[in-house]
């Protein structure tokens, strides 16, 4: 495993910032937000 981060804070940010991504994609709406 390598991470390209060298600080435990923007791992753990980055890996929140992605799981929210997927998240939101999964909530039904009219005008997804992400794709336009």
């Amino acid at each position: 495993l390598v991470r390209y981060e060298k600080l435990e804070r923007s791992f753990v940010a980055l890996n929140h910032l992605a799981a929210a991504i997927i998240a939101f994609r999964k909530v039904p709406a009219d005008v997804n937000i992400i794709y336009g």
